[in-house]
């Protein structure tokens, strides 16, 4: 993009690490996180920042990827937290596998043996996603035995809470309020650096994370432009995926047919192996491989 910053050498670290969105960012500061605590637990007057623990983590379960976010409230309570903008009940699958590695995490660090008689103290989990995207059918909820079986209870279930961002005066809801701005800049400007000043202009103006953009607007912004050119990369990766299966299956056909073809070949008893390999494109070991009964 012309005119663009080189990134920080922070925010470069920060997307090779893969957590180059501004949710992570935004909850990454202490003061946000407990405006996010507060907004799922307002009965709490008595949580401060120094009782959160982020516990985020790099999951080796999918491709080296982050989940949005995760921190413990002391020893009482793991939450995690997924943004996403396209709606997909698979999330439920991986917060599934993001909180059996936290409770490994948690289990590990204490040094705490599973096999011992002693019944060890279990942080209660929360699962949540903060869906931006614009879906009619907005459930409050979405369960693993519902969404992959039925309703038929199983040995175990998920339950995963939907924030939308539609209750005013919290920081989820402007959370919510940034990305939808910010994709109705993209959509008047296309991906260019004054779709996101615009976006930081407009927040300004309605007041939304306001403190956090006038003490980190710089970041941000280069996070929003190496979180774009990323979504490019990853369209243009998909296009050539689709190419590459599209070849594949057509190559994976194409050997089908040369197997059926030496198998008659190999059936009529009248070609030697080396003479049905000519003549399939096969090699003969392949051939031979063909004809093992």
């Amino acid at each position: 993009m012309t005119g663009k910053k080189p990134p920080s050498q922070r925010s470069r670290r920060a997307n090779r690490k893969g957590k180059d969105s501004v949710f992570t960012f935004l909850f990454s500061d202490p003061e946000e996180l407990i405006k996010l605590y507060r907004t799922l637990h307002p009965e709490d007057k008595k949580t401060t920042e120094k009782d959160l623990v982020d516990i985020t983590y790099k999951s080796v379960l999918f491709d080296g990827q982050y989940n949005d976010l995760g921190f413990r409230v002391g020893d009482s309570i793991i939450i995690l937290v997924e943004a996403q903008s396209t709606w997909s009940v698979n999330i439920i699958v991986r917060m599934l596998c993001y909180l059996a590695e936290t409770y490994k995490s948690y289990f590990a660090e204490r040094e705490i043996s599973l096999h011992n008689s002693v019944k060890v103290k279990l942080p209660r989990p929360e699962l949540y996603v903060v869906y931006t995207g614009s879906r009619r059918k907005r459930p409050e909820k979405i369960t693993l035995s519902e969404e992959f079986f039925g309703g038929e209870k199983t040995a175990v279930d998920v339950e995963v809470k939907i924030l939308y961002g539609d209750k005013p005066g919290n920081i989820v809801t402007e959370y919510v309020e940034f990305t939808r701005i910010f994709d109705r800049q993209t959509k008047k400007y296309g991906l260019t650096q004054k779709a996101i000043k615009e976006t930081i202009r407009l927040c300004y103006e309605k007041k939304i994370l306001l403190r956090f953009l006038q003490k980190r607007e710089v970041e941000i912004m280069t996070i929003m432009d190496a979180t774009y050119e990323q979504r490019i990369a990853n369209k243009n990766l998909r296009k050539r995926e689709r190419a590459k299966g599209k070849a594949e299956g057509i190559a994976e056909g194409e050997a089908k047919e040369k197997m059926a073809i030496a198998k008659n070949l190999i059936t009529m008893g009248s070609l030697n192996y080396a003479s049905i390999a000519q003549a399939t494109g096969l090699s003969v070991e392949q051939v031979a491989q063909i004809a093992i009964p």
